[in-house]
C-alpha cells in the first residue's frame, strides 16, 4: 500500500490541488451569486448585465429579490 501511495504521489498531489482550485472556484462563483453581481463579466454590479455573452446571468442566481420590488 505504501509502495502504491509513492509510486502514484505526483499523481496524488496534482488531483489534490485540482480538487481545491475548483472548490475555491465553486465558492468564489456562489458568493458573487449571492451578493446579486454577475458572474463571467467583469466588474458589473447589476442583476442584468444587458448582455448576452454570459454564461450565467445575474437575474438566474440573484438571491436580492427585496431590492426587485
Amino acid at each position: 500500500m505504501i509502495a502504491w501511495i509513492i509510486a502514484n504521489a505526483a499523481t496524488i498531489l496534482i488531483g489534490t490541488l485540482l480538487l481545491i482550485f475548483i472548490v475555491f472556484t465553486i465558492g468564489y462563483t456562489v458568493r458573487k451569486a449571492k451578493k446579486g453581481q454577475c458572474i463571467g463579466c467583469a466588474g458589473c454590479n447589476v442583476n442584468d448585465c444587458g448582455n448576452n455573452d454570459y454564461i450565467i446571468p445575474c437575474s438566474s442566481l440573484s438571491s436580492n429579490k427585496k431590492r426587485q420590488k
